[in-house]
């Protein structure tokens, strides 16, 4: 018989420390019910937040401010959440970043301080010191131009913004600023890759290849991604011709429904490209276990219960209806 044990908990958890909302106390009683270990990862920095329409930054602000004053009561109480043979209880925050994305930091020891830094590198040294887990959260969205892919989508350690190599990320067609991007990728699809010999990057340099800064990445896009155009020649290859046009292995990602505000009890969802939710990228795993709705089934659903702004949208099928922890909408409908 095998000497290890399945244990399951939650590693990124917020509450009113922070912008979220309840108590710290509510999220240990509610981990502890049904979960082997917890982490609160509290809403920490953003260092280069943009200015927001109508100054909706204070909100963000404010949560920022929330951790900082609370943050010695929020130790004792993590120290104070573990159960020997039960249960384990993790301190942690949120860093954020427009350029980089977010980071969630997991500490393996109790009462320990906050990380205020400007740079993912810096963040990476500080985890390293305390033995503490650094793992990618939120997409960062970079702005760059088609030209600049290259140089963005390699890793942190080697100068780009990805947390490692592998990972999906979407390139903005805005700068922070809200000004456009010219050369930009909006309506387009790229994929960026890695020369791993000599041979290939010796060929990326002899075929005038647009390449990173150190001749090792490069991208192959498409500025226009006709869909609509190309899914009724990609159906007549497999129902006349019996072609294959790609087939997943396997489901690994999830585009989920995200509140792009406050969303209210009573509100109904507009779905892809309305004021309401916006998709975030998300493990499949994650995303089933939570019972996160899919992006592209987002209209026309009722709110009922509040989701705070950046939160995932959760609904539980249930019979004839879709019951949520946030949203209700009949089947079919």
């Amino acid at each position: 018989m095998s000497a290890y044990r399945v244990l399951y908990g939650d590693i990124h958890n917020h509450n009113a420390h922070g912008y979220g909302v309840g108590s710290i106390e509510r999220s240990l009683e509610v981990a502890r019910a049904h979960l082997d270990f917890f982490a609160f990862t509290g809403h920490s920095s953003w260092h280069d937040m943009p200015s927001m329409e109508g100054g909706r930054e204070r909100h963000w602000i404010e949560g920022f401010r929330r951790l900082k004053d609370t943050w010695p009561r929020v130790q004792e109480v993590i120290a104070g959440g573990n159960r020997d043979g039960e249960f384990c209880a993790f301190l942690g925050f949120e860093w954020h970043s427009s350029r980089w994305g977010d980071q969630c930091v997991v500490f393996p020891r109790d009462h320990r301080p906050l990380c205020r830094v400007d740079d993912p590198h810096d963040l990476r040294r500080f985890c390293l010191g305390e033995g503490a887990l650094m793992i990618p959260h939120h997409l960062a969205y970079p702005a760059g131009r088609i030209d600049q892919i290259p140089n963005l989508m390699r890793p942190h350690a080697e100068g780009g913004v990805l947390h490692h190599k592998g990972q999906v990320e979407v390139v903005s067609s805005l700068h922070p600023d809200g000004t456009p991007v010219d050369y930009d990728i909006r309506f387009g699809v790229f994929v960026a890759f890695e020369g791993e010999s000599e041979y290939i990057r010796r060929c990326f340099a002899e075929y005038g290849v647009k390449t990173d800064d150190s001749g090792r990445y490069a991208c192959l896009y498409k500025r226009w991604h006709l869909i609509g155009l190309e899914v009724g020649i990609s159906v007549a290859s497999v129902g006349l011709r019996r072609e294959p046009t790609g087939c997943a292995t396997g489901f690994r990602a999830d585009a989920v429904a995200t509140a792009k505000r406050a969303l209210k009890p009573g509100e109904l969802l507009d779905g892809e490209g309305g004021y309401t939710v916006v998709g975030r990228l998300m493990p499949a795993a994650d995303s089933l276990a939570q019972g996160c709705l899919p992006l592209g089934l987002a209209h026309g659903w009722k709110v009922l219960k509040p989701v705070a702004v950046g939160q995932p949208v959760r609904v539980v099928f249930c019979g004839s209806l879709y019951l949520a922890g946030h949203v209700l909408k009949l089947h079919g409908s």
